[in-house]
């Protein structure tokens, strides 16, 4: 009877509780609008580069930076969320987050945004 009593316990705890993790939110991709990097790095370093992008209003929060590499093209997907309820604000919201690349051969890479080439920035790695 114990036992049953501690496993009630239990589920009660673990359906009953709500943490920030399981909150209802949306996750979205977005435009981006710049891509920034250093001109030059060193291989074996890692190089931070930044990616700003737009959130659909004021509730955006930046979410999360993609990457996929082909041969020296990277070519970047930016993502924000936004809660499922909640009143916010109509007005487009600028946001940004850091990309971590790491160099590890020498020559020229290309970070493009991978819905517009003419969003792009050229590191050189030596």
């Amino acid at each position: 009877m114990k036992l049953l009593f501690i496993a009630f316990l239990s589920l009660i705890l673990v359906t009953g509780c709500k943490t920030s993790k399981d909150s209802n939110t949306e996750v979205l991709e977005t435009n981006i609008i710049s891509i920034t990097s250093p001109e030059n790095a060193i291989v074996g370093d890692n190089v931070k580069i930044k990616v700003h992008f737009v959130g659909i209003n004021g509730c955006a929060q930046p979410y999360s930076i993609e990457a996929d590499k082909v041969g020296q093209t990277i070519k970047i997907r930016a993502f924000y969320s936004l809660p499922e309820d909640g009143i916010c604000t109509d007005a487009l919201t600028d946001l940004s987050l850091d990309y971590t690349y790491f160099a590890d051969l020498p020559g020229p890479y290309f970070f493009t945004s991978s819905s517009d080439n003419t969003i792009s920035d050229t590191l050189v790695v030596q």
